[in-house]
Formats: structure tokens, sequence, C-alpha cells
């Protein structure tokens, strides 16, 4: 029997789909190659959804494409999380799509498929997905959801007189930065961020910048700015200590989405 919680999810899922889609219709194709996010365009972002609608499709049907986006494919189901920004530069290669009407229509089919072959679903299902990586059949949906709702955000904001203030250069190194995340009821990892990258490990003793305890639903509306970060830390959802938390501002540059 499916939970309220299945249910609700995949409603989120078609609801928010058709929100985005909206929008993107409203957007236009003459904005097309206007900047909304460091240096994606509004198509690039567009072309980013349909991305990850594709790709997650593929996962949730089972299916496996041929001909050029094979190869796409291939690298989606081995890519670890350091290799996600190859994916996605060679998913914007492969997928030239750039009109946002046309984009509107293609991730709303894509996420009609997914609600249609997960209809008889109770979301506990175990499938494989990036990486081969085993996850519930209910994170794949909850990950096509948390980017529409980010990318929804983004296209409103795009549309707004502040829009002009999510623009700008991503491409500068960041200065050496270390945090500790501690998500609650999950291991602490630490994330270190420096001139040659970025990366993420078990806790090793490596001397920290900050750290963060935190509910990982709250701290995630906060990275997407879904919500306020002062209200977060003010409601102690996310607590932040350390010998020198200004240089989180640092770390949130870079991980930074689209």
């Amino acid at each position: 029997m499916s939970s309220p919680q299945w249910l609700a999810l995949r409603g989120a899922l078609g609801e928010t789909a058709g929100r985005f889609a909206r929008l993107l219709v409203a957007v236009g194709d003459p904005d097309a190659d206007a900047r909304a996010v460091g240096t994606w365009s509004v198509g690039d972002v567009a072309a980013h959804v349909h991305e990850v609608s594709i790709i997650d499709s593929w996962f949730v049907t089972g299916e496996e494409p041929a001909g050029d986006l094979r190869e796409l494919y291939d690298m989606a189901t081995t890519a670890s999380v350091d290799r996600v920004r190859d994916l996605n530069a060679l998913a914007l290669r492969l997928l030239p799509e750039r009109s946002p009407r046309a984009l509107a229509s293609l991730v709303e089919a894509n996420v009609g498929v997914v609600l249609e072959a997960t209809a008889a679903a109770d979301g506990d299902e175990q499938i494989a997905w990036l990486g081969g990586t085993k996850v519930p059949l209910r994170a794949v949906l909850g990950h096509m959801l948390s980017r529409l709702i980010l990318e929804t955000f983004l296209l409103e904001l795009l549309r707004s007189p502040d829009a002009a203030r999510f623009g700008g250069d991503r491409s500068s190194a960041p200065k050496p930065v270390a945090c500790e995340l501690r998500p609650w009821g999950a291991e602490p990892v630490l994330v270190v961020a420096g001139d040659d990258g970025l990366a993420v490990r078990p806790p090793d003793g490596h001397p920290v910048d900050a750290r963060i305890s935190a509910d990982p639903a709250t701290l995630w509306l906060v990275m997407c700015h879904r919500t306020s970060a002062l209200r977060a830390v003010l409601t102690r959802s996310v607590v932040v200590s350390g010998p020198r938390p200004w240089r989180l501002r640092r770390l949130a540059r870079l991980l930074r989405t689209p």
C-alpha cells in the first residue's frame, strides 16, 4: 500500500513540473540566451533540468538509450560525485535544444513517463542510480522534485527586479576552506575546497574552519535559497560553530548550483 508521503511526493512532482513548464513558456524563446546563473543562460538552465529528467527517467524505467545518448547513459551509470560536473557538460553538449518552450514540453513529458512507470510502486523499491548506487525509488523522484523546485525558484527570480544579483562568474578558484558537516541522523563528513578542487571525505582530524550541525531538510532549503539562513540559525535547525565560520561564504559560492 502506498504511503501518504509517497503519494504526496508523486503529486508534488507532477505539480512542480507543470509550474516549471509554464514558467519556461512565460520566459519565452527571445530570452533563451539571457544570462541566468553564473555562466549559464536561461536555455542552459532549462536544458539542465531536461538532462535531470531524462537521466532519472532512464533509471526509473530501466530503459537504455541508443545512438548519441548512449554515451551520456554510460557516464551516468558509472560517474562518481566528483564527475557530476563532467556529466553535466556532456549532457549540455549532447542535448542541444535551448528553446524554453520546446524544453518545457520535453521536461513535462519525461516527468509524465516517470509518474506513469511508478504508478503501481510504493517508493521503497531499490534501483540503480548515478554511479550504480542503489537507492530507494522515492529518492530518485525526490531528486527530480528538488531540481525542479530550485530551477523554478531561479526562473521566478530571473523575472524579478533582483535577478541581476544572481549573476557573476563562478570560475575563480576559491580560497582554501574546510567545513565539517554533521547532518542529524547521519555520519559527519568533511568538505574541503581549495585551488585544486573539492573533496568530500570522512573527518580525519583535518583542521576545520567551521562545523555545521543541521536538520538535513532545512540545510538543503538554505543551500537552495528556499528559506532564510538567519531563520534557520535562530530556530537552531542549523547550528554553526568553529574558529572561522565566516569562511563558509566562500564554500557557499562554490557549491551554489544550477
